[in-house]
């Protein structure tokens, strides 16, 4: 069930979000970088196949942590779009219509939004948003 906010709302919860956020993208990065090992088996060796043990486990907790950590972002009402580049969108509602509120991990505060069948790349300012409220107000 989507979870809307208002701006002030999705503001409150930034500083869970980025130490989450944090976790995510450091798992992520330990995981790519295990994912790159690789061990060559020519004969049995003991020492070899325990090292592999080894890699895996901590591969399969890693990846444990990461979806753990997404989930309870996730159950906030966050919307995990890119680690990558750490964009988050939050579902909140102007004049009736769906929209993400958009922020990118690094940001003080939520300055961005756009339409739900849009984009980062089409991400519009805050106060725009705030010129349509005082606009609605006047008429």
């Amino acid at each position: 069930m989507k979870k809307y906010f208002s701006l002030e709302q999705a503001e409150q919860i930034l500083p869970t979000l980025q130490y989450g956020l944090k976790k995510l993208i450091r798992i992520k990065r330990a995981l790519s970088l295990l994912d790159s090992v690789e061990i060559d088996f020519e004969d049995y060796h003991y020492e070899y196949n325990l090292l592999s043990l080894r890699l895996n486990k901590k591969y399969h907790k890693l990846s444990f942590d990461f979806y753990k950590y997404l989930e309870v972002l996730e159950g906030k009402g966050c919307i995990v779009k890119d680690l990558d580049n750490g964009l988050v969108d939050f579902y909140s509602r102007h004049r009736g219509k769906d929209i993400l509120l958009c922020w990118k991990f690094g940001e003080n505060n939520i300055s961005y939004w756009h339409e739900i069948d849009s984009g980062y790349s089409e991400r519009k300012p805050i106060s725009v948003l705030k010129d349509l409220e005082k606009e609605q107000h006047k008429n």
